[in-house]
């Protein structure tokens, strides 16, 4: 019957999807805009659902298409800030650069969010609230709550939410303020994972696109078959994920906590798989290989969906697959393509006002004068220090090639770019080599060692 439910609602979804209209102004002209929404909250893969370019003004207009609320990004350049976006609504938003935030030297600042008008029956304001307050009462209270057994603190959140909100906008709202509650409330009523378990998720609907019911069910259960529960343990699911699906959700059945629920207990199993796709403790590509008979075989389709995610995001930038394509530029705007080469290739991303990106550079000189022309360095700098770059590079004695994504910030998502400098190492035939690879130093020499090893079999 829930199988049922589940296609019912997928079909019913797609024939009410309504128009979402975003206009907003920023302080970041010519600069790329996107949309980004997680395909799922297991491999946490990002879709981008909308796209465009800021004019001369900063200012941009984007529409697509929601079936449900969803917690989305907007990102524009490198920035990014979150909204929970509402079917067939409208918004219009200011984006400024929020200096304040004590972000990581090498970090984009966050964008601040200022929602002018929006048509969505108050579904921001209400998730921004209570937000708020149980962020308050984890600053003020939980330790306390957490400490003491104060169960009482709980009656008196949930009576701060109805007071603030008296009557939430959305059931996806209730949902979200339930799994909330429900996030504090285990570890101060001490919960062992049988009673959350019976308390919270059995017999009740899975809650796929729920952030927080999905943050809760890989806190307690994302690693339950192996650390916690006393039917199943690290070798004996190892040994049946060698053996297959099948064979492996068999001897998950075991745990009488998820022997009766197909769907959940797929889910957790998914979750332990994407977590362990490196575990050494697994046999060599087993782990893998199960996922793709759940992306083919799984009888529920949204796990078929997330075992083919997951799948993705693990392989992405592994050693040997071919290299996400770099579309480049010169310093006079000319379109550039990497050649065939048989050298190893160090590509460098560099970034303005960072002078360990500078450092960077001159360590891999003596780098590649050790090595000769085995070695090919490309820098890679953001638009906005292409020509410092060339000049500090020839200040330096250098003639390696320097080139600009210009505004296509995807190269950096595509090359999983988080902070800069940041070295990404390619064989020959344009794939990867290494991504990310360490810093410049002893690491980083061993490894270019083992791969000109690699190349040379």
């Amino acid at each position: 019957m829930r199988y049922f439910l589940v296609l019912l609602s997928l079909f019913t979804s797609v024939l009410f999807a309504q128009n979402v209209v975003i206009k907003g102004s920023s302080v970041l002209p010519g600069k790329q805009v996107r949309i980004l929404i997680p395909k799922d909250y297991v491999s946490m893969q990002d879709s981008v659902f909308a796209g465009t370019i800021t004019d001369f003004k900063g200012s941009f207009e984007l529409r697509f298409q929601l079936e449900q609320p969803e917690f989305g990004q907007i990102a524009i350049g490198m920035n990014k800030t979150g909204l929970l976006l509402s079917p067939g609504a409208s918004y219009i938003l200011a984006l400024t650069l929020n200096g304040e935030n004590n972000t990581s030297y090498f970090d984009p600042q966050p964008l601040r969010l200022e929602i002018k008008n929006a048509s969505d029956d108050g579904l921001q304001q209400q998730y921004e609230m209570v937000n708020f307050i149980y962020n308050a009462f984890v600053v003020k209270k939980f330790n306390l709550a957490l400490r003491s057994g104060r169960t009482d603190y709980l009656d008196s959140l949930a009576v701060s939410v109805k007071n603030s909100i008296p009557s939430l906008s959305s059931p996806f709202l209730n949902d979200y303020n339930y799994w909330k509650l429900a996030s504090v409330e285990s570890p101060i009523r001490k919960l062992t994972p049988q009673q959350i378990f019976a308390r919270f998720f059995e017999k009740r609907a899975v809650g796929y696109r729920n952030p927080e019911y999905m943050a809760m069910l890989e806190q307690y259960f994302g690693d339950y078959f192996l650390t916690t529960s006393k039917a199943t343990n690290m070798d004996g699911f190892a040994n049946a994920c060698a053996e297959g699906m099948k064979p492996l959700l068999k001897y998950i059945a075991k745990d009488d906590l998820f022997s009766g629920d197909a769907q959940l207990r797929e889910l957790v199993v998914l979750m332990h798989l994407n977590f362990n796709y490196y575990n050494p403790s697994f046999y060599s590509g087993t782990v893998d290989a199960v996922l793709e008979q759940f992306r083919k075989e799984s009888p529920i389709r949204e796990h078929r969906r997330i075992a083919g995610n997951i799948l993705v995001a693990r392989r992405h930038l592994m050693p040997g697959t071919p290299a996400p394509a770099l579309n480049l530029f010169d310093i006079n705007g000319k379109e550039k393509q990497l050649s065939e080469t048989d050298k190893i290739r160090i590509l460098v991303f560099v970034r303005n006002a960072c002078e360990v990106c500078k450092k960077t550079i001159t360590d891999l000189n003596d780098l590649v004068s050790k090595y000769g022309n085995t070695l090919e360095v490309i820098v890679i700098a953001t638009s906005d220090v292409h020509k410092p770059t060339l000049g500090f590079l020839k200040q330096n004695g250098l003639n390696w090639q320097v080139f600009t994504s210009g505004e296509d910030m995807l190269v950096y998502e595509h090359y999983n770019i988080k902070v800069f400098p940041e070295i990404i190492l390619l064989l020959p035939g344009q794939k990867i080599g290494m991504a990310p690879a360490p810093p410049v130093g002893e690491s980083l020499e061993f490894h270019l060692n083992r791969l000109m090893k690699q190349i040379q079999k």
